[in-house]
């Protein structure tokens, strides 16, 4: 096998996930392969290995940032919340996934449960609320949708 072209590298990275796919089922872990840096004589890449839940979230450092980062910052979200559902307007029942500790303008990672999209979401989208109405904390279930930022203009 070459290295030296990316038709090459995505068969290797085909190949390595299924071999992986038994080992992932053996232990309930979840492998993911990330970026691969290639030369003409080999390759290297980073293989990462996450917890899965009994419920089938996957437990990465988005996820654990969410109990302690989220928690710290908004006061209102905690571990509990991952994996809960909510609805977003355009996209549907979407579930929290994890929090980016380092994205402070769109730090809320979440899934379409549709179509396993993954999404950001703003730090002014109150995913509290929305979380609560789906589960019926709220009088009424609606939908939320995000407003997008309008620079004022300025008079001059």
């Amino acid at each position: 096998m070459k290295f030296n072209n990316k038709g090459d590298l995505n068969i290797l990275r085909e190949k390595i996930n299924t071999a992986l796919a038994t080992v992932e089922k053996d232990l309930n872990i979840n492998i993911g392969i990330g970026n691969i840096s290639y030369s003409d004589n080999g390759c290297t890449t980073k293989v990462t290995c996450a917890a899965v839940r009994d419920d089938g979230l996957i437990m990465t450092k988005e996820a654990e940032d969410l109990g302690s980062t989220a928690a710290s910052v908004f006061g209102d979200l905690s571990m509990a919340d991952h994996g809960s559902h909510f609805i977003l307007k355009g996209k549907g029942e979407c579930r929290l996934t994890g929090f980016r500790s380092r994205a402070r303008k769109y730090p809320y990672l979440c899934e379409v449960v549709a179509n396993g999209e993954e999404i950001i979401l703003s730090e002014s989208y109150n995913i509290r609320e929305a979380i609560d109405t789906y589960a019926g904390r709220k009088s009424e279930r609606k939908e939320f949708s995000i407003t997008p930022f309008e620079p004022v203009s300025s008079q001059g």
